[in-house]
């Protein structure tokens, strides 16, 4: 009998694709847990309806993977790992989960 293995459900990296201030397209590819940012609800005023919330980059730790990578305070996310982003918590959810199968660091 062969004994069963388990799958390694590794990624090698979590992908955040973002819109800065200007409305361009930006994509980021963190490959340890310590990802460096924090996620909020903000304002829509540079895409979408004006007063429409989106999920933001709130704020950067300093010398973190996010700041090496370019991400910026304000930048919107849209899409996590290839899912759409629709709310902060839906955002959160699917970042954690994404995240945890990271390597440490």
């Amino acid at each position: 009998m062969v004994p069963q293995r388990t799958l390694d459900v590794r990624v090698r990296a979590v992908t955040l694709v973002m819109l800065d201030k200007k409305g361009a397209v930006r994509q980021a590819d963190f490959t340890t847990r310590k990802l460096g940012l924090e996620l909020a609800l903000g304002g829509g005023r540079f895409c979408g309806a004006k007063g429409q919330a989106g999920v933001v980059v709130k704020t950067l730790e300093k010398g973190g993977q996010a700041e090496v990578l370019g991400v910026q305070r304000s930048w919107k996310v849209t899409c996590i790992n290839g899912t759409e982003v629709t709310g902060l918590q839906q955002a959160r959810c699917i970042l954690a989960d994404s995240v945890a199968k990271l390597p440490e660091a």
